[in-house]
């Protein structure tokens, strides 16, 4: 009975950190004032944050794939990414991919020319 109960807690106190290993970070160098939404649509995970700092880390994420978009202060839109995240790592989007990727049309906003 006493081995009964101690392996019921060992499997207890395992499972926890078992589950903090399936996860993993997402660093992305953009500009100042970006605006980055990572997506996992298989999972339906989604995470948006803008900043005043150029560098948006997301930790602790569940591994796997992600759509990595980036919208710049100005407006233009970067062409989504597919970036891997692995268990205990941190993939890296380095400013070179986020400058180099922008699409130099502005995002459509919700003025229309018949307004005028």
């Amino acid at each position: 009975m006493k081995r009964s109960l101690l392996a019921i807690a060992a499997l207890l106190v395992a499972s926890p950190a078992a589950a903090q290993l399936a996860t993993g970070n997402l660093q992305i160098d953009g500009r100042t004032g970006d605006t980055v939404t990572i997506r996992q649509p298989d999972e339906g995970f989604e995470r948006k944050v803008d900043k005043t700092e150029a560098r948006y880390t997301f930790r602790r994420i569940p591994v796997g794939f992600y759509s990595v978009e980036v919208t710049h202060a100005d407006g233009s839109v970067m062409k989504p990414l597919k970036i891997q995240v692995s268990i205990g790592t941190t993939a890296r989007v380095p400013t070179s991919v986020t400058e180099t990727q922008a699409d130099p049309t502005p995002a459509a906003d919700a003025t229309d020319d018949n307004d005028k």
